[in-house]
């Protein structure tokens, strides 16, 4: 039996598959983003996100801190940080400084690419609300495919302002794979699925 099989009909308190001791899930997001205050806006004004707070800026001018525990060229600098909260995501947004720094968002193909999809009651409602706000919207909501196939299980992916790829997903039926097993993704519209 998988670790998200249920037992007897009900879905597993707390699965201890093999991996990682004391994992007990995702605690956060982060995204390096460009410009941290136009971030925020999008992020809060458009997207319902809540702003918690900011630290930074970090900075070490002679050592090796950065290099050594974050992978990243000795002299950059951490401008800001800032955390952002929606309902089950708590969201880390950087702004960096750096001699070496890639200024460019990687496209979905490109390795280290990532994206936040954010669940939506009304699939037509929340892209026109995108357009009508001048977000670009990448063509438009699109069937899910099996095995999460179901009526009305759509995503639509679109572009934050500096280009970082966001999507809308719904399946207010449930999705197809729900047919052939009790086992469950996490889901934001059944707190059932939550492992505790």
């Amino acid at each position: 039996m998988s670790a998200g099989a249920a037992v007897g009909g009900a879905l597993p308190a707390a699965p201890a598959p093999p991996g990682l001791p004391g994992n007990r899930g995702v605690d956060h997001v982060g995204l390096t983003v460009p410009d941290i205050e136009e971030a925020t806006r999008f992020f809060t004004g458009l997207l319902g996100f809540v702003e918690f707070y900011d630290h930074g800026p970090y900075v070490d001018e002679t050592g090796d801190y950065q290099s050594v525990y974050f992978d990243r060229h000795p002299r950059s600098r951490c401008v800001l940080i800032r955390m952002l909260r929606t309902r089950n995501l708590n969201l880390e947004l950087f702004e960096f400084e750096s001699p070496d720094q890639v200024r460019r968002v990687p496209r979905t193909s490109d390795w280290g690419s990532a994206h936040i999809a954010l669940y939506v009651e009304d699939m037509a409602v929340a892209v026109a609300f995108l357009r009508e706000q001048g977000v670009r919207v990448l063509g438009g909501p699109q069937p899910l495919p099996e095995p999460e196939a179901a009526e009305q299980a759509e995503f639509c992916f679109f572009l934050a302002p500096w280009g970082q790829p966001l999507e809308l997903i719904s399946y207010p039926n449930g999705k197809a794979y729900e047919r052939e097993t009790d086992a469950r993704l996490y889901s934001p519209v059944d707190p059932a699925t939550l492992w505790a």
